[in-house]
C-alpha cells in the first residue's frame, strides 16, 4: 500500500490537506475532493477544426 502525502492547507476557517496528486482532503467532513478541469481543452480542439459547444 502506498501512503499518500498531504500538506496542511487552511482555507476560510477550515483545515484542509492538499495532496500531491491534485486532491484535497477535508478531514472535518471526511471528504476527498478531486477535479480534472481540462483547462484550454476547447481551444486545443478549435485549433484542429473541432468546435465544442460552450459550457
Amino acid at each position: 500500500m502506498v501512503r499518500a502525502m498531504f500538506a496542511p492547507f487552511p482555507f476560510a476557517g477550515h483545515e484542509l490537506a492538499l495532496g500531491a496528486g491534485r486532491a484535497l482532503y477535508w478531514p472535518a467532513e471526511r471528504a476527498l475532493l478531486v477535479a480534472d478541469l481540462h483547462l484550454e481543452k476547447a481551444s486545443w480542439f478549435a485549433q484542429r477544426g473541432q468546435m465544442l459547444p460552450p459550457l
